[in-house]
């Protein structure tokens, strides 16, 4: 029932209050030595295809990023932070202020090994006869217009990605990837358009909404993200439900960054509650069923994750998600300086979908719910199960 709900509601978000105004400010707490694990004593196995990339930084970017000298005393520093066998950019710049080291991945199809050794000039002609060898492959269209997009080609882009609806129509996987693709190219109109579509198809799951809601923040369109979460939280998910963790704190800083152009009367007003983050991670997937951790090693060495869901400088994580599409989240009001280390473990059976690969996208933030928040998109697919990457680091340095 609604009453049910809402007091269902009420009891997260008191607990959520509760942790937030209990976090620690001081530094002088130390993790237990067991909780303290190095990236070094990870013993995982990393991709070795993944690749630091250098971007330059606008106004909803946090970038690197880091010097990179020739001496050998500052490449055996380096070395500790990144996967053996990552290759490094080295034109990289300083910048002082909090900061994220991107890890990209590459594709390595054997189309696309043609497509990145051939002009710009030369492309539609190669693009056109690999069409023919590939046509029914939604990934092809998929990593060529993400070589398009990289390359600043973002009509043809469009025109490539929009190619593959026609393959599918139905499948929401499908639909998410291509959506997402166009949400983190500015295409917000296309992305709304389908996560509509998705919302019809999948009405059971609160991720339809979600989606929506953040397709409707890119666009300005504040209060028709509010309703989205209004939505949410107004309603039961069954399996899904510990996702209204994450949606409170969407939801709150939402309000928060756009009050005056939110009605927000239609809530509770215990639903609102100002709870700006010094550090935030969250990840999510588009393919269903599968099980994808978030694991996050803050400057202490200590590892937060679904079996240490509590650090000893206040971090957090939210309710590992073995099925759906995620969402997990790291949070963190008083973040101290220093490193923190972004993993994906990929506990899931290889699980190949039309779309290719699982796909991973980590949203890191900065000042999260403030008006100095900064943001770094990063996505991933991951080819292998039982494998963890590193595929960022975030460097608090104060406020």
């Amino acid at each position: 029932s609604k009453k049910s709900i809402k007091s269902r509601n009420l009891q997260r978000i008191e607990k959520l209050i509760s942790w937030y105004e209990k976090t620690p400010i001081h530094y002088n707490i130390n993790p237990r030595k067991e909780d303290v694990l190095s990236i070094a004593d990870t013993n995982e196995d990393f991709d070795d295809e993944l690749e630091i990339e250098d971007v330059e930084a606008d106004a909803n970017e946090v970038v690197v990023i880091q010097e990179i000298e020739e001496e050998e005393e500052e490449n055996a520093g380096l070395e500790r932070q990144i996967p053996t066998g990552t290759r490094v950019k080295k034109k990289a710049q300083i910048k002082q202020k909090s900061s994220i080291r991107v890890l990209a991945w590459l594709p390595d199809a054997p189309y696309m090994k043609e497509i990145r050794r051939t002009s710009l000039k030369d492309f539609d002609n190669l693009y056109y006869k690999l069409r023919k060898e590939n046509k029914t492959r939604p990934a092809f269209y998929i990593e060529v217009a993400d070589y398009l997009f990289g390359k600043k080609q973002n009509t043809k882009a469009v025109r490539i990605l929009s190619n593959i609806l026609e393959l599918d129509l139905e499948n929401s996987e499908l639909l998410k990837t291509v959506a997402r693709r166009f949400l983190d190219e500015g295409e917000f109109d296309l992305a709304i358009k389908i996560y509509n579509e998705i919302k019809e198809l999948r009405p059971e799951e609160p991720h339809s909404f979600r989606d929506l809601a953040h397709a409707y923040t890119k666009n300005k369109e504040y209060q028709k993200a509010f309703d989205m979460y209004k939505f949410i939280l107004e309603n039961d998910w069954k399996r899904f439900e510990d996702i209204k963790d994450v949606i409170f704190n969407e939801l709150n800083s939402l309000i928060a960054l756009h009050k005056k152009d939110i009605k927000t009367d239609s809530i509770p007003k215990e639903y609102i509650k100002s709870m700006p983050l010094d550090v935030r991670i969250t990840i999510d997937w588009t393919s269903n069923d599968n099980d994808i951790d978030l694991w996050v090693i803050d400057p202490n060495g200590e590892k937060c994750f679904y079996s240490h869901k509590r650090t000893a400088i206040g971090g957090k994580i939210t309710r590992d998600f073995t099925q759906g599409y995620g969402p997990e989240e790291f949070s963190l009001r008083n973040a101290k300086r220093g490193l923190y280390t972004v993993f994906i473990n990929y506990f899931s059976p290889n699980r190949q979908s039309i779309t290719g690969p699982a796909t991973v996208y980590a949203r890191l933030y900065t000042h999260y719910g403030t008006p100095k928040e900064e943001m770094k998109l990063i996505s991933i697919q991951l080819k292998k199960s039982k494998q963890t990457n590193q595929v960022g680091q975030l460097e608090f340095l104060g406020n």
